[in-house]
């Protein structure tokens, strides 16, 4: 899935120093699911393979696309989010607390906000190395934020767009941005065009990581994807350093000695790449330690292994369709699909009931009160088909991953009830290299399948997935022209007071669903399970921020 929490500004000013941040506000109700740490394995000689399950070697499995770039710059989905997570740091860190988050350390050891929330200053942990032996310095961080802008990115949405003068750098007017300010060695200022809501949230995006200057500095930010260190060789802070990639299989890290938060206590990663029915199986034979984003109707299966512990958290994601609007150019033809699907059926028939209907709403996001809901209504699609420009003899091109819990099964049922109203269903489920790369054809279907992402976590997740005006890469031709919706987005981040902000995110929940583009159906339940050997697992609210200390976890014989 192709991918903030909400954070206020008040709360922003509040945080003078990393020991004293303001908690954010939660936008899921979710709770955590925490395993207490044991102690540290012993030494145990084992080679480092995909397959094995050595005390010195972890087998994960997390359910997702995979964009294999290892740049920021082209960080677009989950599975990147857990590869940067092992290789990269960030400035500051969430720290989870219930269903509620707060800023923590990373590269920053603390941090300041003035009292107009414009000026950041940002307090580096001392020697810090990069995985080359380097020292990371503040010219690291300015370079990260000068370079962003000018990156060929898959990401429209970018912290460092927030601060002042990288607007001017982007156009070529400026070698630097004027809001950059390298004080020390230990020591950034960073300044910001306008009070953000959501710049500390930014800041722990996946897509904010810290890159070295030193081995970036002389290439082409045009060429970021095709670069070595983007392809086979990324050098970060991180506590794990990168091996290689297997193409659909799997993730090879090895523990970074000199990880300046302390030497991960486990020597091997590999983050592998399976289908849901092969995990479980994998879980159940002892080759996979800790499994993510699970199909929640397989926990009473998973219950009955006495070696493993099942961890379950409510949702966040969001399934259901993402119309191409260069196809489905008529309103009434995208709302015969968003009402034509029977979710709740697909919800108890595929995920045992483990899940809550969206009606079309975007999970996180607030519902204006006079805002359209799709509930399941076959025989208004029908009638709304029958009025469409939709040519019937053609097929509804669906492409999806079929590499996520439960789609295989549940796609079918969808397509019976598209048939049933009246469409001509083409059904095109592809491993997720292949997907990834069909979603750029973008006249060869009409629908593609979210599944997953995080938009539950708060409204401003969701701006990511609207950018009116970015064409490259070429599926987000397929996106919401409306500039609208953006420049609500941007409107709600400057506003300082929670109630208006609120009633402008239900402006945006309204001009989202009046496009009819992209309809939440449902959000599942988040299922996953951990071999009782592997202590120190906690599985917040927002799934894929599990990775967050993996240096502290332990693997015992």
């Amino acid at each position: 899935m192709r991918t903030r929490f909400l954070t206020t500004l008040a709360a922003a000013l509040l945080a003078v120093t990393a020991c004293q941040p303001a908690a954010a506000p939660s936008g899921s109700g979710a709770q955590p699911v925490s395993v207490a740490p044991g102690s540290i394995a012993p030494e145990v000689s084992a080679s480092a393979e995909p397959g094995g399950s050595a005390s010195d070697t972890l087998q994960i499995h997390w359910l997702g696309d995979v964009t294999a770039i290892w740049h920021p710059a082209s960080q677009e989905t989950f599975s990147q989010a857990i590869n940067f997570q092992l290789m990269f740091d960030k400035l500051i860190e969430r720290g989870w607390e219930g269903d509620t988050w707060k800023p923590i350390p990373d590269l920053a050891d603390s941090w300041e906000v003035s009292p107009d929330g414009l000026k950041w200053t940002f307090r580096l942990h001392p020697d810090v190395k990069w995985h080359d032996g380097e020292p990371f310095t503040a010219n690291d961080v300015a370079f990260t934020i000068n370079r962003a802008l000018l990156n060929t990115a898959r990401n429209p949405q970018n912290a460092w767009a927030a601060v002042v003068g990288t607007d001017e750098v982007k156009a070529g007017t400026a070698q630097t941005a004027s809001g950059v300010k390298v004080i020390d060695p230990l020591t950034i200022e960073l300044t910001i065009k306008a009070p953000n809501a959501d710049f500390f949230a930014d800041l722990t995006d996946p897509s904010s990581v810290i890159v070295p200057e030193h081995i970036l500095k002389d290439t082409d930010p045009k060429q970021v994807e095709t670069i070595e260190f983007s392809t086979t060789k990324p050098i970060g802070t991180g506590p794990y350093k990168f091996i290689k990639y297997e193409t659909d299989q799997y993730s090879q890290f090895e523990a970074n000695p000199d990880y300046f938060q302390g030497a991960p206590k486990i020597k091997n990663i590999f983050v592998k790449r399976l289908l849901g029915d092969q995990a479980i199986a994998q879980l159940e034979s002892g080759d996979v330690d800790l499994s993510v984003r699970l199909n929640p109707a397989e926990k009473g299966r998973l219950e009955k292994v006495p070696t493993l512990d099942v961890l379950s958290t409510a949702g966040v994601g969001t399934y259901g369709p993402y119309m191409n609007l260069l196809s489905l150019t008529d309103v009434k033809t995208r709302k015969a699909i968003a009402l034509g699907v029977n979710a709740q059926g697909i919800i108890d028939a595929v995920y045992g009931g483990a899940g809550r209907i969206n009606r079309g709403v975007v999970p996180g996001m607030p519902p204006a009160d006079d805002q359209e809901f799709f509930d399941y209504d076959p025989a208004k699609a029908k009638q709304l088909l029958d009025e469409s420009t939709w040519d019937k003899s053609k097929p509804l091109r669906i492409v999806f991953d079929k590499s996520f819990a439960g789609v295989e099964q549940w796609t079918p049922i969808m397509q019976q009830d598209l048939e049933a109203i009246g469409f001509k269903v083409e059904l095109i489920g592809l491993d997720t290299t292949a997907a990834i790369d069909f979603y750029e054809k973008i006249d060869q279907f009409d629908v593609t399948i979210a599944q997953g992402g995080d938009q539950g976590v708060g409204p401003f997740r969701s701006q990511i997935y609207y950018s009116c005006k970015q064409e490259d890469p070429p599926h987000f031709k397929t996106y919401s022209r409306n500039c609208a919706i953006d420049e609500g987005f941007i409107a709600a981040r400057k506003e300082v007071d929670e109630a208006k902000r609120t009633e402008i995110f239900k402006s945006i929940s309204k001009l989202i669903n009046d496009e009819v583009e992209k309809v939440s159906w449902w959000t599942t339940s988040a299922l996953s399970a951990k071999a009782k050997r592997l202590q120190g697992v906690t599985i917040p609210p927002n799934t894929r921020e599990f990775i967050v200390g993996v240096q502290n976890w332990t693997l015992t014989p």
